[in-house]
């Protein structure tokens, strides 16, 4: 499950090479289907599917290693679209994804870094003012 960010041939500690005309990862997987938004790879009988990221895949509560928070619904935050340009994730800021995991995303535009990390309850903690009058202490 998770991620695969591909790299120059790599992921991780993996790299991916051409062996023989097959398509094979150091893991001992072998690429037996492949399109432009899906790769299957096989290995010991066992097959799974790696699908192209998708905007919307990183839909839900961020926070920025700037301070504040991301909420990206359909693949938007705020005015900032996410896109999927020459097989690179951008958005519409200029910053481009370099890393990513289920709970974390690394941006980088004009060689400066900011984290993304998925929003945990302790995120919240704090004394808070309900709109309904009232003090609400997490």
């Amino acid at each position: 499950g998770g991620f695969k960010h591909v790299q120059q041939g790599r992921f991780g500690p993996h790299e991916i090479r051409i062996l023989d005309g097959k398509v094979t990862v150091s893991t001992g997987a072998t690429l037996t289907a492949i399109s432009a938004d899906v790769l299957e790879w096989t290995s010991n009988d066992e097959c799974v599917q790696w699908n192209r990221l998708e905007p919307e895949d990183l839909d839900g509560v961020w926070k920025s290693s700037r301070g504040g928070f991301k909420h990206v619904q359909q693949g938007r935050f705020g005015p900032h679209e996410i896109r999927i340009l020459d097989g690179k994730v951008t958005v519409s800021t200029g910053a481009t994804l370099t890393a990513i995991s289920a709970d974390v995303l690394e941006w980088t535009s004009n060689d400066e870094c900011v984290q993304w990390n998925r929003l945990e309850p302790e995120d919240l903690d704090g004394v808070w003012k309900s709109s309904r009058g009232g003090f609400k202490h997490v």
